[in-house]
């Protein structure tokens, strides 16, 4: 994160860009209609990319807050997993509109095990 030097003002598309030309694994923004009782946000990390689906019937405002926040995530992950293998256990469904088999995905009850 250190090496990122942005232009101001930052969209957050093009923060998504930057980060991901940075780890080498593009981040893929996906509006989607998410269940209201349900998560706002979910983060799903696949081989060749993340995908980071967020809620569509929220404001603009909203939605970047939420896509920050998965952004957050894969960030933490990063800096505090390098080299560690990392395991998750979910049974969300992949969204709809994304193609391969995520590599995992990050629910909040994720573990990463340390040796």
């Amino acid at each position: 994160m250190r090496r990122l030097a942005p232009s101001l003002p930052l969209s957050v598309t093009t923060l998504c860009d930057s980060i991901g030309e940075l780890r080498g694994t593009p981040i893929k923004l996906l509006e989607w209609d998410l269940p209201a009782d349900g998560p706002f946000g979910v983060l799903i990390s696949r081989h060749d990319e993340d995908v980071i689906a967020y809620q569509a019937k929220t404001t603009k405002a909203h939605q970047a807050h939420i896509i920050l926040h998965e952004v957050g995530h894969i960030v933490a992950y990063d800096s505090r997993a390098s080299g560690r293998r990392r395991r998750c256990s979910s049974g969300r469904a992949t969204p709809t509109g994304t193609s391969g088999t995520p590599r995992s995905s990050l629910p909040r009850s994720c573990s990463t095990p340390y040796r």
